[in-house]
């Protein structure tokens, strides 16, 4: 026969269970306090200051290399904010560097129809412990930006930041 009345099974803490959960919950509360600051201003306090930065695209096709001028405004896209005014453009060749299957060798040559763009921009930037950041965004040398001025998208590396003078 079938037993109509099953043991119903009790739900209990012991000691360990309720250390593993204020691990859990000081783990989390870290990882939130850790999130929510990683853009901790410098003792000073929030400082605005004028940078230049450069932002260098590589490889860009030929056609393209006149659509960034000088006065543009710039929209960085990872974020839709304002990051400043285009103040110079300057363009070169594009060399593909690779290796020689033969020799084991590091070659470069030139890429027809290429071009590496390099713009630098001016804007005001928040100091903060890390660097600066401009409406939110963190400039990080060697890290992409992607960007968009009138007649013109893409996305290149910073390869400098400085301040400006007072």
């Amino acid at each position: 026969l079938m037993n109509v009345n099953p043991k119903k099974k009790k739900i209990s803490f012991n000691l360990i269970d309720v250390a593993l959960i204020v691990i859990a919950l000081a783990a989390i509360s870290v990882l939130v306090f850790v999130f929510n600051n990683k853009n901790v201003v410098n003792p000073k306090g929030k400082e605005n200051v004028k940078i230049e930065y450069t932002v260098t695209l590589s490889p860009v096709r030929e056609e393209y290399m006149n659509l960034v001028k000088v006065g543009d405004k710039v929209l960085n896209t990872a974020i839709m904010e304002n990051c400043g005014e285009v103040i110079s453009v300057s363009n070169s060749d594009y060399y593909y560097t690779g290796v020689n299957s033969d020799t084991g060798e590091s070659v470069s040559t030139l890429y027809p129809g290429m071009k590496t763009i390099v713009i630098k921009i001016r804007a005001t930037a928040t100091k903060t412990a890390y660097g600066y950041s401009v409406n939110g965004f963190d400039l990080v040398i060697g890290e992409d930006v992607s960007i968009r001025v009138p007649d013109f998208t893409g996305t290149g590396k910073c390869t400098s930041v400085s301040e400006l003078g007072k």
